[in-house]
């Protein structure tokens, strides 16, 4: 409940996908620190070239429908 109806959607997506592990960049690195970010642009780097695949939200789809299952893989 504590988490944003997307990132509860990308998780959603990932078991559904049987995909073990899930990469949410903000809550990774501290979006607002500019020491943190430069610590941390290789694991990010890293994570984005390594990965199976990215998942963006469509911002068109209405807030609270996101988790809506015609909105998953259409």
């Amino acid at each position: 409940e504590s988490l944003s109806e997307t990132f509860r959607v990308a998780i959603i997506v990932t078991r559904k996908l049987g995909i073990r592990y899930l990469w949410i960049d903000s809550l990774c690195i501290f979006q607002d620190f500019a020491d943190d970010w430069q610590k941390e642009w290789f694991l990010v780097r890293e994570a984005i070239i390594h990965a199976l695949l990215d998942i963006g939200q469509n911002l068109n789809i209405p807030v609270g429908k996101l988790s809506d299952s015609k909105y998953i893989f259409s």
